[in-house]
């Protein structure tokens, strides 16, 4: 297995989304059937389309079912639209993951997405030939629901690509067409499949979901230009401690014996350790923080 970094930014779950659960998503479905079957019907194709991109807002694994009836309710949509393509897309996707699921009792009858379904070959799932997958080390890739341990799906229909590393933070999350899986989630096949990971199955708590992981600091190199900066910072450090130590012994030798010699001393040496201080501190910061 791979470490997650060698994922593609591009691929990364949008941060923006606004955390979903496994569980609002089979309520969302429920609330979609409410709409229907109480005659809302641009209320419940506008609930089931606009689900659509918020789908891989899901910070958890949702169930294959659950993926299936939101595919079916989809392509019930479509239908209402008049548009055959996304239909066809839509039943396919429901077919490979539960071809006996069954209508809903608002879809009429004698409605002809009912014979396109029947007559819809049931897709079967095609591996890349090989090709491996990229899996963070102690995290999963789901497709739909379902865990690969390589590459694989139904070609020709939508699917919800997860990839969670090993706190269960959803890393990539998106929907693909069919086998395009995002180049840098393949690679090699692998000796060995990957298993479950740990936390596939636990239930989340609100509040304390995963999260990201914290980009790495990135490590300067000490060029000519900071050592030599480096260097200075520390030796006028070093002449402003000196200054300093000087103007204490003279302060402490004026309170026993005032002259103005040691007034003066005391004075030079306090005002040469700020300033060299100050200096240390300009030529450590340029060292730090410069090219």
């Amino acid at each position: 297995m791979l470490p997650l970094l060698l994922l593609g930014a591009a691929w990364a779950r949008d941060p923006s989304c606004p955390d979903l659960y496994a569980a609002n998503f089979s309520a969302l479905i429920d609330d979609v059937d409410m709409a229907f079957a109480n005659m809302e019907v641009e209320r419940g194709i506008g609930m089931v389309i606009s689900a659509e991109p918020r789908i891989p807002c899901l910070i958890d694994v949702p169930q294959q079912q659950d993926v299936a009836r939101y595919a079916l309710r989809r392509a019930w949509a479509a239908a209402l639209q008049m548009n055959q393509g996304d239909v066809d897309r839509w039943l396919g996707l429901a077919k490979a993951l539960d071809p006996s699921l069954p209508w809903p009792s608002y879809v009429p009858n004698g409605h002809p997405i009912r014979d396109q379904a029947d007559e819809r070959p049931t897709p079967v799932v095609q591996a890349l030939d090989g090709e491996g997958l990229v899996v963070p080390d102690g995290g999963g890739v789901f497709l739909d629901g379902r865990f690969l341990t390589k590459p694989q799906g139904e070609p020709g229909v939508p699917h919800l690509l997860q990839v969670g590393d090993s706190s269960g933070y959803m890393a990539i999350a998106m929907w693909q067409d069919g086998l395009a899986f995002p180049d840098d989630l393949l690679g090699p096949p692998l000796d060995t499949d990957p298993v479950l990971p740990e936390w596939y199955g636990k239930p989340l708590t609100p509040g304390k979901s995963p999260k990201p992981p914290k980009p790495a600091r990135e490590k300067r190199p000490w060029t000519e230009p900071r050592l030599t900066n480096l260097e200075r910072g520390m030796g006028f450090a070093l002449v402003g401690a000196s200054l300093w130590g000087s103007a204490l012994l003279a302060r402490s030798a004026y309170d026993n014996h005032p002259t103005d010699a040691l007034f003066v001393a005391t004075d030079v040496g306090t005002v040469g350790a700020l300033a060299s201080g100050g200096v240390a501190i300009t030529f450590t910061s340029l060292a730090l923080f410069g090219k």
